[in-house]
């Protein structure tokens, strides 16, 4: 009988904090941001200056990815959250507002590494950005179709990093 009247006090203090499901979803995707952030912050304090060392594309490839998260079940619920912005408009007001927190959070550390490999953009850096994260998601929702998805980012994210860069 304690058990369910705990059960009842937890569900009454989450309905009290969350009232609709994209409520909870968008609660949890500021806290995956939140992580992203910190690892990118973390990535780029570890990433040595262009003096230091020159990186090879594999290495900038390798950073890219540590910088992501590889989590299927989270790129499934944000893929079906994607697929519900199609129709309501505040749901992909938020999905965009978050996309560019990432990007702006992303952008600094891939332009380094480029840097340290002695690439550039084609594009913008802000076009090149969402270029790699869009290569990363579409990879990561893939992922239940390849026997080893981790190499099939890998090599997306390598096809994303040559196609869209040029050596200066």
């Amino acid at each position: 009988m304690a058990g369910r009247a705990a059960a009842y006090a937890f569900r009454g203090a989450f309905y009290s904090n969350f009232k609709t499901v994209d409520d909870v979803f968008f609660a949890l995707y500021e806290q995956r941001n939140a992580e992203v952030q910190q690892r990118l912050e973390a990535l780029a304090a570890d990433t040595p200056s262009p003096e230091q060392a020159r990186y090879s594309l594999e290495s900038v490839v390798a950073t890219m990815l540590r910088a992501l998260l590889v989590d299927p079940q989270w790129v499934a619920t944000r893929t079906s959250f994607a697929a519900q912005a199609q129709h309501r408009p505040e749901v992909a007001s938020v999905l965009r507002e978050h996309a560019e927190q990432l990007r702006w959070h992303l952008q600094p550390l891939l332009m380094h590494a480029l840097e340290l490999t002695g690439r550039r953009p084609l594009d913008s850096p802000e076009d090149f950005t969402r270029a790699v994260i869009t290569a990363h998601l579409g990879a990561m929702t893939q992922s239940p179709l390849h026997d080893d998805p981790e190499t099939v980012r890998e090599a997306v994210v390598r096809g994303i990093v040559l196609g869209l860069t040029t050596d200066e």
